[in-house]
This record gives structure tokens, C-alpha cells and sequence, in this order.
């Protein structure tokens, strides 16, 4: 009778917490992710609640007044670095776990 090959364990562990110094990367990249991801949410948060009516006129057809147009232009430029933090934490989260040097 042949012997079935078996395997004892398989290490799943990441490559980039595979040391306590890799964990600690690991640790406080998803805390920065988390923080970044919930300034976005805040902050979108605050803009619907900003600009809500003025969303639901555009939405409907209605020409909206130059001020309330450069209202959700301002809202959402305040809100698109903060979309960008949040990818770049992102990045920074997933480069941590595989264990690949942060980016500069």
C-alpha cells in the first residue's frame, strides 16, 4: 500500500507580519486606514447634509443659482483629498501586509 503524502500545516501568516516590527506596520496602517476612511465619511456626511436640497433640484432638472453651484463645487473639493488620503492609506495597508516597503 502507498504512503498518502500528508501535510501537517500550512502557515498562512502574511508576509508582512511575520515579525513584531511587521505586526506594529500592520497595526497602524489599518488604524490610518480606518481614521481615513472615516474622515471621508464624516465629511460626506456633512455635505449631504449641506447640500441635500440642492442635490434633490439638480437631480430633478431644476437650474440651480451660481452660489449653491459653487457650494457643491467647494463641498466637493474639500471632499476629493480626502477620498485621495483614504486610497493611498489603502495602498499603504495592503503594501504593509505583503510585507513590500512603504511607498515614498
Amino acid at each position: 500500500m502507498a504512503k498518502k503524502k500528508t501535510i501537517e500545516s500550512i502557515d498562512l501568516t502574511p508576509r508582512g507580519m511575520e515579525t513584531p516590527e511587521g505586526v506594529q506596520r500592520v497595526s497602524k496602517a489599518v488604524s490610518d486606514f480606518e481614521n481615513a476612511t472615516a474622515a471621508v465619511a464624516n465629511a460626506a456626511t456633512q455635505f449631504f447634509d449641506d447640500h441635500k436640497m440642492t442635490l434633490i433640484e439638480v437631480a430633478r432638472g431644476i437650474t440651480i443659482c451660481e452660489d449653491d453651484r459653487l457650494a457643491l463645487r467647494d463641498g466637493l473639493r474639500e471632499l476629493e483629498p480626502l477620498i485621495d488620503a483614504r486610497r493611498r492609506k489603502q495602498e499603504d495597508f495592503l503594501r504593509a501586509v505583503a510585507g513590500a516597503a512603504p511607498q515614498e
